[in-house]
Parts: C-alpha cells; structure tokens; sequence
C-alpha cells in the first residue's frame, strides 16, 4: 500500500492480501478455511475487496467496490455467492445457505 498527497488530498494506491487465513467462529460452531482477501485502492476515489473462503460446507465468495461520485457522495456495491455454506452449526440451530446477494448503498439508501 502506497500513501502519497496531502492531508487535505491524499492518494492511496496498492493493495493489501491475506493469503490462506483461518478463523474459528466459537459462537456459530464453525470454523473457516483457506481464506483469500485482496483489498485494493486506486487513487483516492475507489477502493475494491475480493474475499474468497471455504465454510465447512462449501464456498462463499464476496466482491465489492466503492467509488467517489462528482457530487462527491460514496457509492458502494457488494455480492455475495456461494454454494452450501455452512452459516451456524450449534445444538440451537444449523443453517446451510447458497447466497446470492447484490447490495448497493448511496446515501441513506440501501437497495439488496
């Protein structure tokens, strides 16, 4: 990542990677794997995430961005796919779930 400009105007350039993260999630009883995340500035006005990772079921995917409009306001999109992805395992509750989701925020408004 590469901080360039002013206070007033900076510029970040660059991107940050997590290569084959991990986590465990106590309280939904799953643990996930071989996680991949890029997130990546270009210039001052737009920022990208890619997130890739493996449920105990299967894979969940997320894309996003977020860019400067003229006016000067943030539009941000994200998605969310996968197939089988193990949400919550505890004694309460088991949710397998294949997401596909589109959110799209401007403002004060959220469309999904």
């Amino acid at each position: 990542m590469q901080l360039a400009g002013s206070l007033a105007e900076p510029k970040l350039s660059g991107s940050l990677q997590l290569e084959n993260g991990s986590a465990d999630l106590p309280s939904l009883g799953i643990h996930v794997k071989d996680t991949q995340i890029t997130l990546a500035a270009h210039g001052r006005d737009y920022f990208s995430i890619e997130a890739n990772l493996q449920s105990p079921k299967g894979p969940l995917s997320l894309q996003g961005e977020s860019h400067r409009l003229p006016a000067g306001d943030w539009l941000t999109k994200l998605s969310a796919s996968g197939k089988d992805v193990e949400i919550v395992n505890t004694s309460e509750m088991h949710i397998i779930a294949t997401p596909d989701i589109h959110l799209s925020v401007l403002k004060d408004r959220v469309d999904l």
